[in-house]
């Protein structure tokens, strides 16, 4: 499967862009990223440790709303994209989140879980909007509540991406470093800070430890005690 996390945009380049809040809404998109960003510490629920857990980043880009010129005009070749991060859970774990976004792309599980097969497939994302806290107080922050099949309405043609689907695996030997630097900084040094990283092909890559042989991750076949319902995170 051809890969282009090398092209993504790395940013703005010094163009003055502006990005409005998104009021709450659902939103035509398509899964246009996955990241796999290696073991990683959970916070405490209800006063008691979590263990570590595999998570993925996803990113989907919004079919129909896009960054704002100078002039406030709509920029149609730079579309918003939302991205969350959710653990990476056996498909038998109904309640997972992971398995409530895969469910969405390929319910019937024709590809065995590996999300990289899903990229480029539309849905709709559910954007909400939380209340800073702290020294955040007086902001706006959108957060995904929730990602369903698309809408299906009569004539309704879901736009195709406008950007290069990409995707990243630390452990994967296809996934090369330009594509690990291609990604932004913030995530580079998640990808780094993870508890396996040690372990992964990455890590060989820059001159790390070696790394155990790794196939294209799918979803986890054992299952195990699962709350993502409950945990806030």
């Amino acid at each position: 499967m051809a890969r282009s996390a090398a092209d993504i945009p790395a940013g703005d380049g010094g163009n003055k862009f502006n990005k409005e809040v998104l009021k709450p809404n659902g939103y035509p998109a398509r899964l246009v990223g996955a990241v796999f960003v290696g073991e990683q510490n959970q916070r405490p629920y209800m006063g008691e440790a979590k263990p570590p857990v595999q998570e993925v980043r996803l990113t989907y880009e919004l079919s129909h709303a896009f960054m704002k010129g100078e002039d406030g005009e709509d920029l149609t070749d730079k579309p918003r994209w939302q991205s969350e991060t959710v653990a990476f859970k056996s498909l038998k774990l109904d309640r997972a989140k992971f398995t409530k976004r895969y469910n969405v792309f390929d319910p019937a599980h024709t590809n065995k879980g590996v999300i990289a097969n899903c990229l480029g497939l539309p849905c709709t994302v559910v954007v909400t909007n939380n209340a800073g806290k702290g020294k955040h107080a007086g902001k706006v922050f959108e957060n995904i509540g929730d990602v369903t099949a698309v809408a299906d309405f009569p004539g309704y043609v879901q736009p195709e991406l406008v950007n290069d689907t990409f995707y990243y695996d630390p452990f994967d030997e296809e996934c090369t470093l330009e594509q690990f630097r291609a990604q932004p900084e913030f995530l580079q040094g998640i990808i780094m800070g993870a508890n396996d990283y040690a372990h992964s092909h990455l890590a060989k890559l820059i001159g790390g430890a070696p790394e155990p042989k790794v196939e294209q991750r799918a979803a986890p076949e054992a299952p195990e005690a699962d709350n993502d319902d409950e945990n806030p995170y």
